[in-house]
């Protein structure tokens, strides 16, 4: 019991320490992320060390196998939000690469649908054609990059954690990848340059086949992932 107590309180103090930092860095880019958490794993894992050159002097053996335990935990949640940082960035090339058909010279874009509820916030074009928001993503930049600029256009606070990716779709003739989403906005809100749809009504709206196919999957939140 008297190992146990140390190992649970070293897990939970250092799962919560790090819960934390994560929540307050989500802004930033995916690769920032993940140095913060490389950084802060490695300035604990100093503390903790230096504390047990201290405690292994004193032959405080106590201290000892709690500072090892943190130490341990320091290292182990700094790796594991780094890891899932790096995945998250590159695994995509990891997967890429199994495909026979290279898609480096493919072009990038961000589809975007506000939502609230039953309604939806659409764009009309110069043809009366209603649809998301697109934006070219270079290859430079992040999605959630290009996302947060969309976002920021509206003048709407929305958490990333109302943002929703629902899958992509590719289409091989123009050799191009649409990266889609959907933002839950916060309350029924008067968007400028947009207009208010309800999904019910959808169909009577003239879309395009590629917004059709797109803002349809919105409205049941189905995910897809589509080459044509």
């Amino acid at each position: 019991m008297d190992i146990i107590y140390p190992i649970i309180k070293s897990a939970l103090g250092m799962g919560l320490i790090f819960f934390i930092l994560n929540n307050a860095i989500k802004r930033l880019k995916i690769i920032s992320k993940a140095w913060i958490n490389i950084s802060v794993g490695l300035l604990f894992a100093i503390v903790f060390g230096l504390s047990l050159l201290v405690d292994y002097r004193n032959d405080n053996r106590d201290r000892l196998f709690f500072n090892i335990m943190f130490l341990a935990f320091a290292l182990v949640f700094a790796i594991s939000y780094a890891l899932y940082y790096f995945i998250s960035r590159y695994g995509n090339i990891f997967a890429s690469a199994r495909n026979l058909e290279s898609k480096h010279y493919y072009r990038d874009f961000v589809y975007l649908v506000y939502r609230h509820g039953n309604l939806l916030y659409l764009k009309k074009d110069k043809s009366g054609f209603y649809g998301g928001v697109v934006s070219r993503a270079k290859k430079s930049r992040f999605l959630e990059d290009v996302i947060d600029d969309l976002i920021k256009e509206t003048r709407v606070n929305i958490s990333p954690g109302e943002i929703n990716r629902l899958g992509k779709i590719t289409i091989k003739n123009r050799k191009a990848i649409y990266h889609c989403f959907y933002a839950k906005i916060p309350a029924v809100i008067d968007l400028n340059g947009f207009e208010e749809i309800n999904v019910y009504d959808a169909a009577q709206y003239p879309m395009k086949e590629l917004d059709k196919e797109i803002i349809y999957r919105v409205i049941i939140n189905e995910k897809f992932d589509i080459e044509k």
